[in-house]
């Protein structure tokens, strides 16, 4: 996924949480901290290329997303097909937005809400 963009949406979804006192700021800071890390050590960075801003454009076309969204999951949709090309297990797209769950799961994209499991 788009790297910068992943570290932006993850880290305001955290804020936000912290602002609604859902989580405090502590624990904000330390989930930034270790999602910041994982980023770095665990996650494979995926430029952003034209192919994925076309396939984005057409998404959005098809479904009520934000443009970051949109972006989202058009690059996941693009790992997903080369790693089932390669004989590798799908991808399994995260996000709490049902909406966007909705639509991952209509590119035909395994799609799960992590809230719903903790």
């Amino acid at each position: 996924m788009p790297f910068f963009q992943t570290q932006a949406e993850v880290t305001s979804a955290l804020a936000r949480r912290a602002r609604e006192g859902v989580i405090t700021l502590n624990e904000r800071n330390e989930l930034i901290q270790t999602f910041q890390a994982h980023c770095a050590t665990r996650y494979r960075i995926v430029p952003t290329q034209p192919r994925i801003i076309d396939l984005a454009v057409e998404l959005i076309q098809r479904h009520p997303l934000r443009a970051y969204d949109a972006v989202q999951l058009a690059s996941a949709s693009i790992v997903n097909q080369s790693l089932i090309a390669h004989g590798l297990p799908p991808l399994i797209f995260l996000t709490v937005d049902d909406r966007l769950i909705a639509a991952t799961r209509a590119e035909a994209v395994a799609a799960e809400n992590p809230s719903l499991h903790a």
